[in-house]
């Protein structure tokens, strides 16, 4: 069994931060409009949705690419990082952790959950730190536009 008890610390510095839940909203969504606006006129990246009914607080910035971006999202990742950025895979979804390898739900949940397992396939989550700078921002869109032309070959 585990035990989930919250320490006193724990509820402390949760306290803390819901006293400035506001504040860490507004930088995340800042931080999210900074990409969105620098990645908007760029095919085959989507960020997260934002429904007209649900005030997103943007925990974490996804980039989700289209399948005609031939990178694979490891191979995305390996380039941000050669360009001293770090970024983290997308979520797998639950089915296909190994401990449900070779079983009937895995098989079922790849079938049926076509879309999760998708995105998982080509999608990463951008640099979200609270302390992200415009500039930073900057950098790290141009590096992704830069990986995401297409490869230009020429005829000698």
């Amino acid at each position: 069994g585990h035990k989930y008890k919250m320490s006193s610390l724990q509820a402390a510095l949760g306290l803390a931060q819901l006293e400035r839940i506001d504040e860490l909203i507004n930088k995340k969504r800042e931080i999210f409009h900074g990409y969105s606006t620098a990645l908007e006129k760029i095919n085959g990246v989507t960020l997260n949705p934002q429904h007209s009914a649900i005030k997103n607080s943007y925990w974490m910035t996804t980039a989700v690419f289209d399948h005609n971006v031939s990178s694979s999202k490891v191979q995305i990742i390996e380039n941000l990082r050669k360009n001293e950025i770090s970024s983290r895979p997308f979520f797998e979804p639950l089915s296909a952790l190994k401990s449900y390898k070779n079983s009937f739900d895995q098989r079922r949940a790849s079938i049926s959950n076509k879309n999760a397992y998708h995105i998982a396939k080509k999608a990463i989550n951008l640099p979200s730190s609270m302390n992200l700078k415009q500039s930073e921002i900057l950098y790290i869109t141009e590096i992704l536009k830069k990986l995401l032309q297409p490869k230009m070959t020429y005829m000698l």
